[in-house]
């Protein structure tokens, strides 16, 4: 019976993946959506990894955008889409290409480039083109946040049954944390003595959702906050505000249950730049603020004490050991970056060196193949400041006409100026959070452009529209332009 059940599972993994594409061909919004869905819930790792499904699946399943694809460009002869992110990003992948060649190991950066060219250029490039409506990206924007709510809520369920050794199909994967050890030197009692101390910092359990990690975890989620968030100012309906309110208390859960220093962090940020945006006002933010302080003090004391550990202590041995692990490998990341100013030592290839550097320039010892944990060190470590600053333009190429389009269409189509702002935030709060994570998962980064982009593409004004109320004038530049369609 187990052979034949084995035996089947590739008829039906060939079955499903058929009525997807199928469904794909016959809606291809609906497909877009679907995979968008997928994507932010991790269910092509989750189907790899908890149910055996083969890998070539997650691959076909990351492919099916070419279908949409297909329809608007070929049945509807729409044009392709093309704009200055995606010049830049293949410029940046020139860099990434070079520091390979010029590093001590060329077959090293391989996996990496590989994976920034699927996961990041084509990735970038199918959800530009596929996602074309203000509809549809409405669509695309609630499948975000239904996945997060699915996994908020299973976290939630988790911990308040306490059922920690469950994954529930895997997205709600267990992870528990014993006293934290010393690697430097596991047989020293004052390093177990030590860790005893740094245990009463960490909870026992901390959410990971889907992604197996509860910082990454928490960087997935936190994103998703100003996304649900502005659906209560984007949508008039009091039954959609409550959907978004319901959804925004979801995420909120994962948020928290992931004990994520840098997701705090990442939550402040937001404050700051929803008063900067007058979406909340200064005098209602801090008493609100102080009384979920006080909530939480009360009901969950241990996200309260690992908070305050990032104000640092006046003796080292005091400090949280993780603490001592990212300044480590961040000293070490910035220390390779002024050895190699230029390219950096290779694209991908950081890990390789960040432990010889952190033992001269760190804290404690590291593990092997220890990564930077900042985005930005990463990119100054693996590419230089070419890569650097190529990266900086991609951020800007996206920014800039983001804003220019928001202030556009505050007052005559609010909702479109709502998107936009919902969208830019969420990046920001990947950026903020990336100070404390290297980049990691690429697709949830190049995803997250290619909506921006696509929003652009969207929103950005056409002289054949009608027009309606006359907002004011919008002139974009040179670059803002390659957006139209």
């Amino acid at each position: 019976m187990a052979m034949a059940s084995v035996q089947s599972k590739p008829l039906v993994i060939g079955l499903l993946l058929a009525a997807a594409l199928a469904a794909a061909l016959w809606k291809p919004d609906l497909a877009t959506t679907a995979v968008v869905f997928a994507l932010w819930a991790n269910v092509a790792t989750i189907a790899v990894r908890f149910h055996n499904v083969p890998a070539i699946a997650a691959v076909a399943s990351f492919l099916v955008l070419g279908l949409p694809l297909f329809y608007y460009v070929v049945i509807r002869r729409e044009p392709i889409r093309m704009n200055a992110v995606i010049g830049l990003m293949l410029i940046y992948l020139v860099v990434q290409v070079a520091s390979a060649e010029f590093s001590a190991d060329i077959t090293a950066s391989f996996p990496a480039l590989v994976v920034f060219s699927l996961q990041g250029i084509v990735l970038y490039f199918l959800i530009l083109n596929t996602v074309r409506t203000h509809v549809q990206l409405q669509r695309c924007l609630w499948a975000m946040v239904l996945a997060g709510v699915l996994l908020g809520t299973l976290s939630l369920v988790q911990r308040v049954t306490h059922s920690y050794r469950a994954d529930y199909g895997g997205f709600a994967a267990s992870h528990t944390f014993d006293q934290p050890k010393d690697t430097s030197d596991p047989g020293d009692p004052a390093a177990e003595t030590e860790d005893k101390q740094f245990a009463a910092l960490y909870p026992s359990w901390r959410a990971v959702g889907s992604i197996g990690d509860p910082n990454y975890y928490a960087q997935i989620m936190i994103v998703l906050v100003p996304i649900a968030l502005l659906q209560l100012w984007a949508n008039p309906g009091w039954r959609a505000r409550l959907l978004a309110l319901l959804a925004l208390a979801a995420i909120l859960c994962g948020v928290m249950l992931s004990y994520s220093r840098g997701a705090t962090v990442g939550l402040c940020a937001l404050l700051a730049a929803l008063i900067a945006f007058r979406y909340l006002r200064l005098r209602y933010v801090v008493p609100v603020l102080l009384a979920v302080i006080m909530i939480l003090a009360m009901t969950d004391p241990m996200f309260i004490r690992r908070v305050q550990t990032l104000g640092g202590e006046s003796n080292p041995r005091a400090v949280d050991r993780s603490i001592l692990g990212r300044r480590t490998y961040q000293a070490g990341a910035w220390h390779i970056f002024l050895d190699h100013p230029l390219l950096g030592v290779g694209f991908g290839q950081s890990p390789k060196y960040i432990p010889r550097y952190g033992r001269m320039y760190g804290y404690m010892l590291g593990p092997k193949d220890a990564a930077a944990h900042n985005m930005y060190l990463q990119i100054l470590s693996e590419t230089g400041l070419v890569g650097f600053a190529v990266f900086l333009l991609i951020l800007w190429a996206v920014a800039r006409p983001m804003f220019a389009l928001r202030g556009y269409w505050a007052q005559n189509r609010p909702e479109y100026a709502h998107t936009l702002t919902s969208l830019m935030l969420g990046l920001l709060l990947f950026l903020v959070t990336s100070i404390f994570l290297h980049l990691s998962f690429t697709r949830y980064f190049c995803l997250l452009l290619g909506l921006c982009g696509a929003a652009t593409a969207i929103y950005t004004p056409r002289s054949e529209a009608p027009a309606t109320a006359q907002p004011r004038p919008f002139s974009p530049s040179r670059r803002t332009a390659w957006y139209e369609a």
